[in-house]
């Protein structure tokens, strides 16, 4: 899970690459699922699913983030089940 602390970031799904060379079916579009703003969470689909993903996070601007390793986040929430 990370934390945005600066910046815009947009969270996106990546098509499955062009088929048929360039200018394919597809043309591996890009959609844009939502923006992530200051202060607010991301990624923490990830904790749940641990399956190959298709989203990516893109810094809109220069951004800068926080970092939660799945074990110090599972140990916060034990051990402060109000941030549940």
């Amino acid at each position: 899970v990370m934390e945005l602390t600066r910046g815009l970031v947009k969270m996106q799904v990546v098509g499955s690459p062009p088929t048929g060379g360039p200018g394919g079916a597809d043309g591996g579009r890009q959609t844009t699922l939502f923006f992530v703003e200051e202060r607010e969470l991301f990624g923490e689909a990830a904790l749940f699913d641990t399956g190959r993903r298709r989203e990516c996070a893109v810094a809109v601007e220069d951004s800068q983030v926080v970092f939660l390793p799945k074990g110090v986040l599972v140990s916060m929430l034990q051990e402060h089940a109000v941030l549940a």
